[in-house]
């Protein structure tokens, strides 16, 4: 198969300060296999490395050690055909001439970009699926945080890449903006377009939604990768069961209610023999099912930031 985005043993060291020689690990032999069409999504807390992958694949820093290939190229050896491959998204706060409206800020990164006769048609489509097309001759300076991230969706997509990386894309979105862009990901993007995405985030429920692939990451490393099924049936707890039953509410009119319980596993019998004598009856007895956020402890042996 060929991978949109491979890393082989990815390292990255940094000083911890101008005078000094001691260096701290950010990326530590980071391996990572993306096929195309994935929606692949890097789970960890602050600090855990993510944004320090990110700048490698985009080729803005360097690697201290190892390879990575977007698109089927070295991003340190073949750096101009990289930009050609992939579409950034990132924090919109920062990144646009505040002074210029959106659309001239569009038309001057697609022009720096790759000037293309379409870019006037492209920005015009892509306005109306982000529902933006209202506000693109405002400036941006008066654009809510919202509304500079839809105008970053834009810009990373302007030269229609078969690759968009996104680091940390809902950062202080709103939840109804949140749900439009995640709509646009999972339906538009990857769905409709079959581009390939490699989004990181430290919330749960995201990578929850739309992860096809879950990649783990902590003090640099890869702990854990799979879909989140996988993840699950690898943490499944053994010590728990979950079990359905019916209790008999009004013993008059027989009336009975199903509940659902987990118990440790050595409680088992007699909680079976305790729900019989009250009239009850068991329904299904199954393991309990690991969350994501169970997933994630086991993992990092810490809780996901804003996970709640």
């Amino acid at each position: 198969m060929n991978y949109v985005i491979q890393t082989i043993n990815l390292t990255k060291k940094f000083s911890r300060s101008v005078f000094s020689r001691r260096k701290f690990t950010a990326l530590d032999r980071v391996n990572l296999l993306i096929p195309p069409g994935d929606l692949f999504v890097l789970l960890g807390p602050n600090g855990a490395g993510k944004t320090t992958l990110v700048k490698i694949l985009t080729t803005l820093i360097l690697p201290c050690d190892g390879t990575a290939y977007v698109g089927g190229y070295n991003v340190v050896q073949n750096s101009k055909k990289v930009r050609q491959k992939f579409g950034l998204v990132a924090d919109g706060e920062r990144s646009f001439y505040w002074r210029l409206t959106g659309r001239q800020n569009l038309m001057f990164f697609a022009t720096l970009n790759n000037p293309d006769a379409r870019i006037e048609q492209k920005i015009t489509r892509l306005a109306e699926l982000l529902d933006i097309t209202a506000d693109l001759d405002r400036m941006v300076k008066d654009y809510s945080a919202g509304m500079r991230q839809k105008l970053s969706f834009i810009r990373g997509l302007l030269h229609d890449p078969q690759i968009i990386i996104m680091d940390e894309p809902f950062k202080n979105l709103d939840p109804i903006t949140k749900e439009h862009l995640v709509r646009f990901i999972k339906e538009d993007l990857v769905g409709k377009l079959k581009k390939t995405v490699f989004l990181t985030t430290h919330n749960l429920y995201e990578a929850q939604d739309l992860g096809t692939t879950i990649a783990i990451m902590h003090h640099g490393k890869i702990t854990k990768i799979g879909s989140l099924d996988e993840l699950k049936a690898v943490t499944r707890s053994v010590n728990t069961i979950q079990i359905t039953y019916t209790k008999q509410t009004d013993f008059n009119t027989h009336d009975f209610k199903k509940n659902t319980l987990s118990i440790p596993r050595e409680n088992l019998y007699d909680f079976i023999d305790k729900i019989r004598v009250d009239g009850g009856e068991i329904v299904k007895i199954e393991r309990s099912e690991s969350t994501l956020l169970e997933i994630y402890r086991k993992f990092t042996g810490t809780d996901a930031e804003n996970s709640c």
